[in-house]
C-alpha cells in the first residue's frame, strides 16, 4: 500500500469511528530524507531536554545523510545566512505543551554568517527548526571541543564529491555544534548552498512530546523512497489540557495547524464546503 492510500484509509476511519475531539486527529506522511528535499544541505541536530546535542543514536554524534558535492569555493555570506525555516521556539525552559510555541507558518529569516557568529558580532540564529531560549550551556568537555575546533584554520576543500562528518557534538549545545560544523565545512556545494543546521528534539525527550502536543493528536504514516509504507502508522501527541471540540475557538485553533482532511473541514464548515482552487 502506498502512503497516500494509507492516509486516505485512515482519514476515513477517523471520521467514521472517532468521536468528539478525536474526529480531528490529523494524518501526516513522514518520508525519508532525499537529496531533492528543500533542505538537503542541512544536518539535523537532535537535542535532549537540556538543549544539548544527543544525535540520532544518543551519543552526541551528528551525521550528514548525503555526499557533499563541493564547489571548491567558500560559501558566500548570503549563502551562509540562508538558514532553514524556524518552525517553533521555546518560551519557557520547562518541557510542557505551553513551553513550546509552534508557528502556523514557518518563519524565514536570514541568520548570522559563520564569521559573525564565531566573533559574536551578531545575535541572529545560525540554525533553523526549533529555537531554544539560549540559556543552555556546553559541558566543560563540550566547550573545550568547540574551542579546539574554532582554533583550526578554516580550509576550502577542492571541488568534487566527498563525505563530511560525522561530527562529535557530545556535551555541546545545538548552537555550539552548528558553529563547529559550519567552521569545518566552509565551501558551498555545486548548487550554491552552504551547510546548514536544523534543530529538533530527540524523540525520547519530554520536549519532543510537548512539541507534538502543541498542535494536537496526529497519526504518523511512515513512507520509504518508493512511496510505500515502511512500518505501522503511529499515533503521536495529544490534546492540550482543556481543548475539546465543543469549546469556543476550537475550530479556529485546529485549522491553524493545517493538514485537516476534506471530511474534517466539512465537519467545521458544513457538507457544502469545497477545497479552495489553487491560485484562487
Amino acid at each position: 500500500m502506498t502512503a497516500n492510500q494509507c492516509k486516505e484509509l485512515i482519514d476515513q476511519e477517523i471520521l467514521e469511528y472517532n468521536t468528539e475531539t478525536d474526529k480531528f486527529v490529523r494524518t501526516i506522511i513522514v518520508g525519508k530524507r532525499r537529496e531533492t528535499d528543500p533542505h538537503y544541505n542541512s544536518v539535523v541536530l537532535f537535542m535532549d531536554d537540556n538543549d544539548r546535542v544527543m544525535g540520532r543514536d544518543g551519543d552526541g554524534v551528528i551525521y550528514y545523510d548525503f555526499p557533499w558535492e563541493g564547489s571548491g569555493n567558500e560559501a558566500t555570506r548570503y549563502q551562509q545566512r540562508k538558514i532553514p525555516e524556524i518552525i517553533a521556539k521555546e518560551v519557557e525552559d520547562v518541557p510542557i505543551t505551553e513551553s513550546i510555541e509552534v508557528f502556523i507558518e514557518p518563519i524565514r529569516v536570514l541568520g548570522a554568517s559563520t564569521y559573525d557568529a564565531i566573533n559574536e558580532y551578531s545575535t541572529a540564529p545560525i540554525s533553523g527548526g526549533v529555537q531554544t531560549l539560549g540559556l543552555e550551556t556546553d559541558t566543560i568537555e563540550g566547550e573545550a571541543k568547540l574551542t579546539t575546533a574554532l582554533a583550526e584554520t578554516a580550509t576550502i576543500e577542492q571541488s568534487g564529491q566527498r563525505t563530511i562528518g560525522p561530527f562529535d557534538c557530545s556535551g555541546m549545545t545545538g548552537h555550539s555544534c552548528c558553529l563547529m560544523i559550519k567552521h569545518k565545512v566552509r565551501d558551498s556545494d555545486s548548487k550554491g548552498r552552504a551547510i546548514q543546521c536544523y534543530q529538533d528534539y530527540h524523540q525520547s525527550t519530554e520536549k519532543h512530546k510537548a512539541l507534538l502536543n502543541a498542535r494536537g493528536k496526529k497519526v504518523f504514516i511512515f513512507e520509504n523512497h518508493n512511496g510505500k509504507i515502511t512500518k505501522d502508522p503511529k499515533v503521536v501527541g495529544g490534546w492540550p489540557q482543556g481543548i475539546a471540540s465543543d469549546e469556543p475557538g476550537f475550530h479556529e485553533w485546529i485549522q491553524d495547524g493545517g493538514g485537516l482532511s476534506v471530511g474534517q473541514m466539512k465537519l467545521i464548515h458544513g457538507p457544502d464546503w469545497t477545497p479552495p482552487q489553487e491560485g484562487g
